[in-house]
């Protein structure tokens, strides 16, 4: 199984030399848990296309900085992680944090 990265509508370079760190902290915590890490997929995107799916799968009018999608089997854990990079690095200014 697998963690993969993908960039969608969006360029950054904030991934750069990381993958492989953030791939390994998914997979302490989820053994920590007693979890099996299966297929998890992380795409950075817009605040325009995260809306959309705010919107198509929640119905939800507003944005956010994360939409998750569970696609997890017994003790499998595996999903898609949606995560809007600019409405992140607004959060991070309103909520003082990094």
């Amino acid at each position: 199984m697998a963690i993969t990265f993908h960039l969608h509508q969006i360029s950054t370079s904030i991934l750069n030399g990381k993958k492989r760190k953030i791939s390994a902290w998914i997979k302490q915590t989820i053994e920590k848990e007693n979890k099996i890490t299966g297929n998890i997929c992380i795409i950075l995107t817009g605040k325009k296309q995260l809306l959309k799916i705010n919107k198509k799968y929640l119905k939800h009018n507003y944005h956010t900085d994360i939409i998750t999608f569970n696609y997890n089997e017994g003790f499998i854990i595996s999903g898609d992680l949606f995560i809007s990079l600019p409405k992140v690095k607004e959060n991070a200014k309103i909520y003082n944090v990094t």
